[in-house]
């Protein structure tokens, strides 16, 4: 009962965002394309995106197994003042996970929300930096810490013409929960180059290196390397974004996956804009 209190609270939230979004500008093709691949643009849209696992030995006798991650993203932006912006991105994670050799179940896992200041007028090198905060709210075990998790997230980028350069870095450890539950100290670098191409085409790498550091030290790492191939669509008025990639993991923890195939569909709303905090 707590877990859907904790998911209906901050939904009910969102939904009360959304009504006091106003008319903004319009951009072209390309303009909306480059503020896209900026992590920190102040813009609102709902990537949702599926991350499925493959060649999983979890021990139970089948090293073929297959997890799933679909997560649902919501984007919203606020301005504080003139000169600061606070761009919000909370994570609804679900998860399908084996359990035994021809069982899975599927759930909720933990809500992640990142709140980054940034400027409102950057320049060349764009900036944002704020807290990073995980909820308990997992509803299957495999998953489930059932600690309440905070840190400092980081993102640095910039956008010379063509291309995209940027990284997002944040640790965060655990401060309440469970006491029957492990610990948490976790850390997360991101790493993306985009390279864009005619007719609103782009290539890129965005692998996303973690580290359990309460892991032991064979089980500690997951590097993945690969690459995605994405284009920007528009569908009447709606712009949409489409992309997909392919990962193999360098490093990983034992009972992990060798391979992996994600996609990503991002609706934008490029017409609208938060009203102002301050």
């Amino acid at each position: 009962m707590r877990t859907k209190h904790y998911v209906f609270s901050l939904l009910l939230t969102l939904l009360m965002l959304l009504p006091s979004v106003s008319p903004g500008q319009e951009l072209t093709d390309e303009q909306l394309q480059k503020i896209v691949q900026n992590p920190l643009a102040y813009l609102i849209f709902f990537p949702i995106s599926n991350s499925t696992e493959f060649d999983i030995d979890y021990g139970y006798g089948n090293d073929h197994r297959v997890a799933n991650e679909l997560d649902f993203q919501p984007v919203l932006p606020f301005r504080i003042g003139k000169r600061v912006n606070l761009i919000t991105r909370t994570v609804f994670p679900m998860f399908t996970i084996p359990i035994d050799v021809n069982k899975s179940v599927t759930g909720l896992g933990d809500i992640t929300v990142d709140m980054f200041f940034t400027p409102a007028n950057p320049g060349k090198f764009i900036w944002g930096a704020g807290p990073v905060f995980t909820f308990p709210t997992a509803t299957i075990d495999p998953v489930r810490t059932k600690k309440w998790t905070l840190g400092p997230g980081i993102c640095f980028l910039t956008q010379p013409k063509g291309w995209t350069f940027g990284t997002y870095a944040t640790n965060s450890w655990s401060f309440a929960g469970d006491e029957n539950y492990p610990d948490i100290n976790y850390f997360l670098w991101q790493v993306f180059i985009i390279k864009n191409l005619p007719n609103l085409w782009y290539i890129s790498t965005n692998p996303k290196f973690t580290a359990d550091w309460k892991a032991s030290k064979g089980n500690r790492w997951t590097v993945p390397v690969g690459f995605d191939v994405g284009r920007l669509f528009t569908f009447g008025e709606l712009p949409v974004n489409i992309q997909a990639g392919y990962y193999y993991y360098v490093e990983k923890p034992d009972y992990w996956s060798k391979w992996s195939l994600k996609v990503e569909v991002s609706f934008i709303l490029p017409k609208f804009y938060q009203t102002d905090l301050l």
